[in-house]
């Protein structure tokens, strides 16, 4: 069955997090209502402790909240089991982790392409397309273009020229919530340099055309 085009996404309501017990209890997120639709690029930022690194992991499926609702694609996540949630993850939720989580006894390639053997691609192809890797936003700003939801956690405000929602949180909430408008953003892109991959191979000067050598006659000699 096709899932409705109208659904978001995502829909978090009154979604709350804890840490701690007793005197020790600390609210990371504070009744957080969200709702990203299809094919957003959203940016979250905001200072440390401010919760959108715990945010992103209950998003992913790393975490689960203490109180509230998780929708995702409209169907709560709350009920399913961790394997579902493994499962989820393989097949619709890619990650790129600011810590990167290396596997010690794996070399870097390795790592990188540890991710496509759970869809089922060979070792060599695996190893091909983790040597393929480009810059990491222009892949993420391509993979959007294709249609794909985006949510990055940024420290850095220039990133957010690549989002289509700019999202602030303070104290566990969210303090701001902005739509990029499509002439800002397409302005936004149109000052970013190509990337590698897209870039015009420069023309090669053509070189002067030699003149062409003189013939000198040779007289013939009488016999």
């Amino acid at each position: 069955m096709t899932a409705d085009p109208t659904t978001p996404t995502i829909a978090l309501h009154g979604l709350t997090k804890r840490y701690g017990v007793g005197d020790a209890e600390h609210t990371v997120l504070d009744n957080i209502d969200l709702t990203i639709e299809k094919g957003e690029f959203i940016a979250i930022m905001g200072p440390s402790g401010c919760g959108k690194t715990t945010l992103l992991n209950i998003l992913g499926l790393l975490d689960r909240a203490d109180e509230g609702i998780y929708k995702l694609d409209g169907k709560s996540v709350k009920s399913l089991s961790g394997g579902r949630h493994s499962r989820i993850r393989s097949e619709q939720i890619g990650f790129v982790f600011q810590n990167f989580n290396l596997i010690p006894r794996m070399n870097v390639i390795e790592n990188v392409a540890l991710p496509l053997t759970y869809s089922g691609y060979r070792h060599t192809k695996r190893l091909q397309l983790a040597r393929a890797s480009h810059v990491i936003m222009e892949e993420l700003s391509d993979i959007h273009k294709r249609g794909n939801t985006i949510i990055m956690v940024t420290h850095n405000p220039s990133l957010t020229t690549y989002a289509s929602r700019v999202i602030t949180m303070n104290d566990g909430r969210i303090d701001t919530d902005t739509k990029v408008p499509r002439e800002a953003k397409k302005i936004a892109d149109d000052k970013r340099p190509l990337s590698a991959s897209t870039k015009k191979p420069a023309k090669k000067a053509k070189k002067p055309k030699k003149a062409p050598k003189k013939k000198t006659a040779k007289k013939s000699e009488d016999k």
